[in-house]
């Protein structure tokens, strides 16, 4: 059974979200929901552009560091390749049989001064499309214990149509648990990540010793706490014994991909509805990430697709969760505001 809070001023947006999808509101109830999104829009990312400055002057040594905006796949993958430090390079001859090693070979092509004879569009066509709303802060500083840290806000319609689908799998799962029937694996149904940043070290050993040595243990100090009221679902990497809020990726063994560490905070003074998700991960597997995220995006749709259209009733249930998701959201501002640079808005 999915545990969703009975007050609406204690739901994460997600949850709010989640809560609509399953029992749908009453119109006064909606009213009161459309209100409050918007507002927790607004409050999210006010949180990240606070984390951010806090963690520029902590990682990147600077209270001002410089900022970039991207509106699209194409702009963002290159601008991050640029920003990778020789240990890259160095390592890519030693992932040859590797998934990062893959990943990162597709930077280069993405550049026209290297890659003349590539045709504009296909691949590169398709990572110039808007509808990647994403800044990075970065420093020259030579002392800094990041390269970058990137922030994000996730798209609401992205993000309702994840949830539908994961919740379509939950009931299918609760339906098959004493049939004998093999069961989906399954993952939170109110997705964590809605307000994400990422501070991206330069290596493994760096992110682990200096960057969430120098962050987890000091969260009081950045105004922040750690969520332990996450439930956290065996997908075969998460370990158990770990830090209240903290699911450490590299911890799962040599092979597999989204090496990172991920804390679930928030502010100390909002609670747990603000919740926001901190990734710490390395360049290397960074980059590689950030890759095969959108390489592979349309591959994903598709098995989502061929989830819904394998049944009309899936169809149905997945037509009605995204309309009732959407409807929650539908006073959020389309025009997207830049959470570093407060006041302005993405072109």
């Amino acid at each position: 059974m999915i545990e969703l809070p009975e007050n609406i001023e204690q739901m994460s947006l997600s949850q709010m979200v989640l809560s609509h999808m399953i029992k749908r509101y009453t119109p006064a109830t909606l009213e009161e929901v459309q209100y409050y999104a918007p507002l927790m829009v607004e409050e999210g990312e006010k949180n990240l552009h606070e984390m951010a400055l806090k963690f520029s002057t902590k990682f990147l040594r600077t209270g001002r560091p410089r900022v970039r905006a991207f509106t699209n796949s194409y702009d963002y993958l290159r601008s991050s390749y640029q920003k990778r430090t020789s240990i890259v390079d160095k390592i890519l001859p030693y992932l040859d049989n590797d998934w990062k090693g893959s990943m990162l070979r597709i930077y280069p092509t993405l550049d026209p001064k290297t890659n003349k004879k590539k045709r504009r569009d296909g691949f590169a066509g398709e990572l110039k499309k808007p509808g990647k709303y994403v800044e990075f802060a970065y420093s020259n500083n030579r002392n800094k214990d990041a390269i970058l840290i990137a922030v994000r806000r996730k798209d609401s319609l992205r993000a309702v149509r994840k949830m539908a689908f994961r919740l379509l799998q939950y009931q299918i799962n609760e339906e098959r648990k004493n049939s004998g029937k093999p069961q989906f694996k399954q993952k939170r149904v109110a997705i964590d990540d809605w307000f994400g940043i990422k501070i991206v070290g330069l290596g493994v050993d760096q992110v682990n010793n200096q960057i969430y040595n120098g962050l987890y243990p000091n969260l009081a100090a950045f105004s922040l706490k750690a969520d332990s009221s996450i439930e956290q679902y065996n997908d075969g990497r998460v370990l158990k014994d770990q830090p209240p809020g903290v699911d450490n990726h590299y911890l799962a063994g040599v092979g597999g991909k989204d090496k990172l560490i991920q804390i679930k905070v928030h502010p100390i003074l909002a609670g747990p509805q603000s919740l926001s998700e901190i990734a710490l991960t390395d360049i290397v597997n960074f980059l590689a990430g950030e890759m095969d995220h959108v390489r592979f995006s349309q591959t994903r749709e598709n098995q989502l697709m061929n989830f819904i259209n394998s049944k009309r009733s899936l169809q149905k249930k997945f037509r009605l969760y995204c309309n009732r998701g959407m409807e929650v959201l539908v006073e959020v501002p389309l025009r997207r505001r830049k959470i570093l640079q407060p006041g302005k808005f993405f072109d």
